[in-house]
């Protein structure tokens, strides 16, 4: 990943790699932001057993305003996803990459 974001979520119970998966795949296939996908690259995995990360790649985003309009609708929108698997998370840390 040459650019993106890193997201680090605090989360309540370790999650089975079969479910981060399938979160993955939902993210991948669903997020759009202005109605067309940005994120290039996904990696979600645990880093130890009350946390996951996860490593975003993005679209090349040459405004400023819009790349930070797009990071703020990626981490208010993300969470969702993984409520729909019954995962709370909560993030605990942010970078932008």
């Amino acid at each position: 990943m040459t650019g993106g974001l890193q997201i680090e979520y605090a989360v309540p119970n370790t999650i089975n790699e079969k479910k981060l998966t399938e979160i993955k795949e939902d993210i991948l296939k669903n997020y759009l932001y202005e109605s067309r996908p940005v994120i290039t690259d996904l990696l979600i995995y645990t880093v130890n057993t009350n946390a996951l990360r996860m490593d975003i790649g993005l679209n090349v985003e040459s405004d400023v305003q819009k790349a930070q309009k797009r990071t703020e609708d990626i981490r208010r929108m993300l969470p969702a996803f993984f409520k729909k698997y019954d995962v709370t998370v909560s993030e605990s840390i942010f970078v932008s990459v």
